[in-house]
């Protein structure tokens, strides 16, 4: 429990303890403690229409979006700012034009759906994919990420992992418990409203349904399962270039790594050895029209978020409302500091404490 109170200098005064008004007493802990040290508080308390969770940390977050809004707006009116600043406010203000967005539409990916449109050899795939990275496009089914070596904390190492799942989980593709299928029939909808939006005949976009889903649930077939994935034994495979490229052939990792300027040369981390020699055999397996429809699909879908209202809403529908049970979309000005905080985040960071720390 805590009472906050800023005195003149923002410095934090109040109390901090236990808030014992939100125990259920009549639950004996033995019995479910959970429901014994939060039953009151979770009987009054109601979860708002914009949000799937509610807890402390939702609310501390909410606060933070007010202050951090409060320091955008304080810093349009002031006579000098940083290069570092000028940028956050750019971004800010670009998530905030919604007419602009929604004159634009999906004009803004069009160079990139041109990209895949002239995809023709597995080459162009590799190069497309390098492109892609560099800009934080999703495209490529793995993901991969540098950081500190697991099994030796003095060096970082380049990570790869299974990814490229348009639904949160393997299960969702091949389980046929009814809420898997609910989520499962209401994504090849989203799939088909987006390819509608970005100008697709239905016709074509019931095709394209058909053929991400095939593509996406051979990936989830050989997807590690998510009990597994928290298994840190299971999930660690050192390997050089030279021994990936011969596990899992199908697919040019050395000019994939070049283009990245990735450094390899001291060994990789697997984390999903079985996924990713599957991915990279799919290349030579399916035809390339079926990755091409991939890859405009994830571009879609990956930048709805940004584009124009409707974009936004076909985006909340599937992944807010019929994922999360979340009622309401946040409201604009949210959504703009959340991605302006996700792309900037070191940059609003130091504003932040400038702006709240002594």
């Amino acid at each position: 429990k805590r009472e906050i109170i800023h005195d003149e200098n923002m410095n934090i005064q109040g109390k901090w303890g236990f808030d014992v008004e939100g125990m259920d007493r009549s639950v004996r802990p033995q019995d479910d403690f959970f429901r014994h040290a939060n039953g009151g508080w979770m009987e009054r308390t109601e979860i708002p229409p914009d949000e799937a969770k509610w807890g402390s940390f939702y609310i501390l977050n909410r606060e933070t979006d007010e202050h951090v809004r409060e320091l955008f707006e304080e810093k349009k009116g002031a006579r000098a700012l940083s290069d570092e600043e000028r940028k956050v406010l750019a971004y800010y203000e670009s998530a905030m034009d919604m007419d602009r967005r929604n004159a634009l539409g999906d004009k803004p990916l069009a160079p990139w759906r041109e990209q895949i449109d002239s995809l023709s050899s597995a080459d162009d795939f590799t190069t497309y994919f390098a492109k892609a990275a560099k800009v934080g496009l999703p495209a490529e089914p793995w993901g991969a990420h540098i950081g500190q070596d697991e099994k030796d904390a003095e060096n970082n190492v380049l990570y790869l992992f299974q990814s490229g799942l348009g639904m949160p989980d393997r299960e969702y593709y091949l389980s046929d418990s009814p809420e898997t299928v609910r989520v499962r029939e209401a994504y090849r909808a989203h799939i088909a409203r987006l390819f509608t939006l970005a100008g697709k005949s239905d016709e074509e976009a019931r095709a394209n349904v058909e053929i991400l889903m095939d593509v996406e649930t051979r990936l989830a077939k050989v997807s590690m399962t998510k009990e597994d994935t928290r298994f840190p034994e299971k999930t660690y495979h050192k390997m050089t270039l030279e021994e990936l490229r011969e596990y899992a052939p199908g697919f040019s990792w050395q000019s994939y790594f070049d283009l990245l300027d990735l450094p390899v040369s001291e060994g990789l981390i697997v984390s999903q050895p079985d996924f990713l020699k599957e991915a990279a055999a799919l290349f030579g397996s399916l035809p390339l029209t079926h990755w091409k429809t991939y890859l405009e699909f994830h571009l879609i879908n990956g930048a709805a978020k940004a584009l124009s209202e409707p974009f936004v809403e076909e985006y909340f529908a599937f992944y807010g409302k019929t994922l999360s049970g979340q009622k309401e979309l946040k409201p604009l000005w949210r959504r703009a500091v959340a991605s302006t905080e996700g792309a900037l985040r070191d940059a609003v960071g130091k504003m932040f404490v400038e702006r709240h720390f002594t």
